[in-house]
């Protein structure tokens, strides 16, 4: 019985993983940071790229491989993200691992007393059982291990959705003195 719940203590711990503490991050977008937009009056790709420069109505945004940067009208944009850093896949692929293991190490634990014959014999079909059971947890749980070490390898940038206000008012200078912007989207 001890050992049934480790092996259940294993395998949530490997599925379920400590999550990163992530503090609360404003939305805010600032010159210099990675942003992805999706502007399809533009592009019918996401532009992913550092925000160079930004007005009351365009940011300009430099992308890789352009040697030119491209302006973007803010009421062209649909969604814009920015990367608040990098994220490990290593929950993801443990996750993936571990289930991946778990069905082959059934299927592997079935087939391997699939020909023996329990007809009237208890202690036979619990033996079945256990194999099954006991191939599903060790493979789940070398699955899960193993799709964390690959997931510490990749990493990937953790996206942060920057709300498209439906109502802007920004202070801007006019010829003459200041004045006020306001823009309204629909």
């Amino acid at each position: 019985m001890a050992a049934l719940r480790f092996t259940t203590l294993v395998a949530v711990t490997l599925l379920v993983g400590p999550d990163a503490l992530l503090g609360q991050e404003s939305s805010d977008i600032a010159v210099g940071d990675k942003v992805r937009i999706s502007a399809p009056e533009i592009s019918p790709y996401r532009l992913v790229g550092i925000l160079t420069e930004t007005s009351e109505d365009t940011y300009v945004l430099s992308v890789e491989g352009r040697t030119e940067p491209m302006r973007l009208p803010l009421g062209s944009m649909q969604r814009v993200e920015v990367s608040r850093g990098k994220k490990s896949m290593s929950r993801t692929l443990g996750q993936v691992g571990a289930l991946a293991g778990i069905a082959t190490g059934a299927v592997l634990g079935y087939r391997e007393n699939e020909d023996v014959d329990c007809t009237g014999n208890e202690d036979c079909r619990a033996y079945k059982r256990m194999t099954v059971f006991w191939g599903a947890m060790l493979s789940g749980a070398a699955g899960g291990i193993l799709g964390r070490l690959v997931g510490l390898a990749i990493r990937l940038d953790r996206w942060e959705e920057v709300p498209l206000d439906e109502l802007r008012i920004e202070p801007t200078l006019a010829a003459g003195g200041f004045g006020m912007s306001v823009s309204l989207r629909f």
